[in-house]
């Protein structure tokens, strides 16, 4: 499957204006003045399309919840009416003054395979309901006029064996910067603590240059500690070629930083420039932690030199009887009345979860092992095996590394759950697993791999040797 014009999703923070008088400009998120229709809607795509007879909603929307039950659907899936096809539309304006600019549309998670049409044109695409991803719409808005957002929705291929939902049910932000940004999750942060003296926060920046010609810009950071402090800065110069980014490192270091821990969960955040002289570019804050772990072969995990007993439970992505439409306080609740059960631990089973859900576990003090996939054919998005598992996986998990790698909360990155060893439905092999904990190592090497296995034969020095943890 050849994908169009996506790369993933990150919220930018933007300002084209002099450093004298610019105002960064956030995402914006687009909950309000959408347009839904169930069913195939032939030329919904067509921005003269008429959708006066639509329903009128705002976003999250999980189409599913609202039924009617079904007493002939499987159980498992809750016996809703979650396998269709749905459209969504939306008219944006774009103002005149910011025309030549860059848009972007930032989707947190569609079920399932949507594809996004801008002004009747395929703008972009994707094939797993729970990652996030982005739509470059450069190529495809208008200046001064109004604008038409289309999304179909198409649930029918897709397989689960729990309740999925169906239809936009996370966020979607726009975002309108210069030719030159940061590039997408293009900020990554490793914070060391130290036994005595200073620890060190590494930062990896990525900036992306859409311009015809080279360009020279200046990375500014500035470390804010719990209490809104700054406690550390630094800057350097990265080269870009003209049409293509390039990555600098800097290394900051914080005086008795403060240590992320289940019970004292001590945020930092990174703010971030990007200048070319006067001008700011972009900014964006991102939020970290300073902590270290291990697992230990004896003696179970460590949590900032001590051992913590891990106390865990594995949580879908719904809630409950509201859907799967994520709702933040919704969580949040879910959360709490896990840590009033003792929970310090949360695997999100088994997928990706909503960004937010990994915002409260930083906050909370949540310990969290995330997951990409449950599977790797029908409940992975791919019921006919295409495309092909290699491809498909590495572009899975490098959106969810590269989304989440900030969190502190998150100490496994796991590539699987419950797996059979069928080689004729790309189940689990010495082979496959060494290549999907490949892939995760080539992105970070500060956390450790896992699967989720429920096949006693399976451990058999064979298949798991390729991993650092098996669940």
């Amino acid at each position: 499957m050849r994908m169009r014009t996506l790369s993933f999703f990150v919220a930018v923070l933007t300002g084209l204006l002099t450093a004298a008088t610019s105002v960064a400009a956030t995402p914006e998120i687009l909950s309000e003045g959408w347009r839904f229709q169930a069913g195939s809607v032939p030329g919904a795509e067509d921005p003269a399309h008429d959708d006066t007879g639509w329903r009128e909603l705002r976003l999250p929307h999980d189409w599913a919840i609202e039924g009617p039950f079904q007493a002939s659907a499987d159980g498992g899936t809750g016996k809703l009416p979650w396998k269709g096809e749905g459209w969504y539309r939306r008219e944006f304006e774009l103002s005149p003054s910011d025309g030549g600019r860059r848009v972007y549309f930032d989707f947190d998670g569609v079920m399932a395979f949507p594809k996004v049409y801008i002004n009747g044109e395929l703008a972009g695409e994707w094939d797993y309901g729970y990652n996030s991803f982005r739509v470059d719409a450069t190529d495809y808005v208008t200046w001064g006029e109004k604008n038409m957002i289309a999304v179909h929705v198409d649930t029918r291929r897709w397989g689960s064996r729990w309740y999925p939902g169906a239809g936009i049910y996370r966020k979607v932000g726009m975002t309108v910067t210069g030719d030159v940004h940061l590039g997408h999750w293009g900020i990554q942060v490793v914070a060391v603590p130290a036994d005595e003296g200073a620890s060190r926060a590494t930062v990896k920046t990525f900036v992306e240059n859409h311009e015809d010609g080279p360009v020279d810009v200046t990375v500014r950071h500035e470390i804010v500690d719990p209490a809104g402090q700054s406690v550390a800065t630094g800057q350097q110069t990265i080269r870009l070629r003209a049409g293509h980014g390039a990555s600098g490192e800097l290394e900051l270091d914080v005086p008795d930083a403060l240590l992320w821990d289940v019970d004292h969960p001590h945020l930092y955040t990174l703010n971030t420039t990007v200048v070319r002289g006067d001008e700011i570019l972009d900014t964006k804050a991102t939020r970290f932690g300073f902590r270290t772990f291990k697992f230990t072969a004896n003696d179970g995990f460590h949590l900032n030199g001590r051992r913590v007993q891990l106390y865990g439970v594995n949580n879908h992505h719904d809630l409950g009887p509201l859907g799967g439409a994520f709702n933040r306080r919704a969580a949040q609740r879910q959360l709490e009345i896990m840590k009033e059960m003792g929970v310090n631990a949360l695997r999100t089973a088994h997928n990706p979860p909503a960004p937010e859900v990994l915002d409260l576990c930083d906050e909370m003090g949540i310990l969290v092992w995330d997951e990409v996939f449950d599977k790797y054919a029908r409940t992975a998005g791919r019921p006919d095996l295409e495309p092909p598992l290699e491809e498909f996986a590495r572009r899975q998990i490098e959106a969810t590394i590269r989304r989440d790698f900030n969190h502190p909360s998150i100490v496994v990155w796991s590539t699987g759950n419950e797996v059979w060893i069928e080689e004729e439905r790309e189940g689990i092999s010495p082979e496959r697993v060494e290549m999907m904990a490949d892939m995760v190592r080539e992105l970070d090497l500060s956390r450790p791999v896992a699967q989720a296995g429920h096949i006693p034969p399976s451990v058999d020095g064979k298949n798991w040797a390729a991993l650092d943890l098996m669940g």
